[in-house]
């Protein structure tokens, strides 16, 4: 229904009922989204924040304000006009919706090192399909597919978080390494330990729960809160864990030392 419709007395008033009908409307997207697609709390490491800020600035701020511009009662044409930035409004929100589809979490990764959250951008158009022809399980459902990965070669456990982190592909993106997290499940319950006392467990006792880091490119490491019975992935926790295994980068320090054009000639130089 039309703004004008409503025959608001001022432009305040139309701009203040269309803020209101805005934040109605985003907000309820909002939540279906993050409850759909980001569950057990996902949205915090999958960098929603700036999207949905874009959003609300948009949809909640611009519109009203273009709204207050051209309101006028008994105006001619504003029909026109409102139902052009009711357009606009609309196009703008089916493109945030859209960027939410196409970035959303299609993978929750486990492994002896960490857990990993991957992106639909990160892997091939095919790889719901194959998620779906594989029967891996969800996460919370209907979440993102459940997956593990066999990190027991010395290559893939040196090189997975630096390659995951570079944006590379690395073994926590390949499709192609993914196995049924039953596969994992025991290795990755022996390697967890509780939750350390930045993370939280939102009040409940810490015994409830075993902890491992969780990655993602597009927030800090946070932590994913295991069943400590049957090491299934619960929820996300914000907050620093524990250092992680097998992730420190060779230095200039473990380099072994190379003769210099420098040295080499202080060593031929005759004593005098």
């Amino acid at each position: 229904m039309p703004i004008d419709a409503i025959k608001p007395r001022s432009r305040w008033a139309a701009a203040a009922i269309h803020a209101v009908l805005s934040i109605l409307i985003v907000g309820t997207i909002a939540l279906a989204v993050v409850l759909a697609w980001f569950p057990g709390g996902l949205w915090h490491v999958a960098g929603l924040q700036k999207l949905f800020g874009i959003m609300m600035a948009t949809d909640v701020v611009v519109g009203p304000v273009l709204t207050w511009l051209v309101y006028k009662p008994g105006k001619r044409g504003l029909r026109f006009d409102l139902t052009m930035i009711a357009i606009a409004q609309a196009a703008f929100l089916a493109y945030g919706v859209h960027t939410l589809w196409s970035n959303r979490p299609l993978f929750l990764v486990g492994s002896t090192e960490a857990f990993a959250l991957v992106f639909a951008s990160e892997l091939p158009a095919d790889a719901p399909q194959r998620a779906k022809q594989e029967g891996w399980p969800r996460f919370r459902t209907h979440g993102p597919w459940l997956v593990g990965v066999d990190l027991s070669s010395p290559y893939a456990k040196d090189e997975y978080l630096f390659a995951f982190m570079a944006g590379s592909g690395g073994p926590l993106r390949d499709i192609k390494l993914f196995v049924p997290y039953d596969k994992v499940r025991a290795d990755i319950l022996a390697r967890a330990k509780p939750p350390s006392r930045n993370i939280d467990t939102g009040g409940r006792p810490r015994s409830q729960f075993k902890a491992r880091a969780l990655l993602s490119i597009r927030s800090a490491p946070s932590a994913i809160l295991l069943d400590p019975k049957t090491g299934e992935p619960l929820e996300v926790a914000m907050g620093q864990i524990f250092q992680l295994r097998g992730t420190k980068r060779p230095t200039l320090k473990d380099e072994p030392s190379r003769p210099t054009l420098h040295s080499t000639a202080a060593r031929n130089t005759p004593a005098r």
